[in-house]
């Protein structure tokens, strides 16, 4: 027989061993077990509750704000949707004038000639592109020759 009570796996492997009073004593165990695992339980219980009691003095609080605002808000919403209308109209027509004048302003002060003139300068480049093309198509004719 076992004097001391038994807890965990000891318990269950002993359990077949034990006959008679020692069953009793394994049954006594398992209750103070249970037992220990429903204080735990109860004493996170115990914690959610304490929280629940301030979340409802805060939604006292809330409630009583939310009053207030809202009145202040129906006033604010029809100044604001007045506001909002007007700003979108200027910043775009600012928007597109700025980019059209700058644009044009800047290529005539930095090269300050006519069209005629920069169609020359541009039909002259691209000859130099092609004559510099040609020279490199030759060389490599060559040296693939060679």
């Amino acid at each position: 027989m076992v004097s001391q009570t038994l807890g965990g796996r000891a318990s269950r492997l002993q359990s077949t061993k034990l006959e008679g009073r020692g069953c009793a004593k394994l049954r006594v165990a398992q209750a103070r077990k249970r037992r220990r695992r429903r204080r735990r339980r109860r004493r996170r219980r115990r914690r959610r509750r304490r929280r629940r009691r301030r979340r409802r003095r805060r939604r006292r609080r809330r409630r009583r704000r939310r009053r207030r605002r809202r009145r202040r808000r129906r006033r604010r919403r029809r100044r604001r949707r007045r506001r909002r209308r007007r700003r979108r109209r200027r910043r775009r027509r600012r928007r597109r004038r700025r980019r059209r004048r700058r644009r044009r302003r800047r290529k005539e002060k930095k090269e300050g000639k006519k069209k005629k003139e920069r169609n020359k300068e541009r039909k002259r480049k691209k000859e130099i592109r092609k004559e510099k093309e040609r020279k490199k198509e030759k060389h490599a004719t060559v040296t693939a020759e060679a």
